[in-house]
């Protein structure tokens, strides 16, 4: 249930919860193994909320120098907030990046992108993980 400007997301509920996570801006390849084009890495993580989220959420990103984005997201529901930090985990957040409000540090990262466009039907290359193939 996106679609909701930050603001007004803000002013309609007060008690949300806050998640931010910093990634690269774009990725290296365009398009999957079957030729459909790959989002952002921030793209990707708003089709996975879009998804799996049932109450009302909102996100924006803030593009910084050197191909890197920090992702901020607002959710309404404590379930939708324990399906973030089940799927996602929580890390401490980085000492030299600005702490807005509330924020819950998040660990999706570059090296989470190949897994969850997996989930979300993408064919991409990525390594496998634990020697499994």
């Amino acid at each position: 249930m996106a679609g909701m400007r930050w603001n007004e997301f803000i002013s309609r509920h007060r008690n949300h919860f806050e998640f931010s996570s910093v990634v690269s801006s774009s990725i290296g390849c365009q398009f999957d193994k079957g030729k459909k084009r790959l989002p952002t890495p921030y793209s990707l993580f708003t089709e996975w909320l879009d998804k799996t989220m049932t109450g009302a959420w909102t996100s924006v990103s803030h593009r910084l120098p050197g191909n890197v984005t920090i992702l901020r997201v607002l959710i309404d529901s404590d379930i939708d907030a324990g399906a973030i930090k089940k799927r996602f985990g929580i890390i401490a957040p980085k000492k030299n990046l600005p702490k807005v409000g509330n924020e819950i540090s998040i660990g999706y990262k570059d090296s989470s992108y190949g897994e969850l466009a997996e989930e979300l039907g993408y064919r991409v290359n990525r390594k496998p993980r634990n020697g499994s193939k």
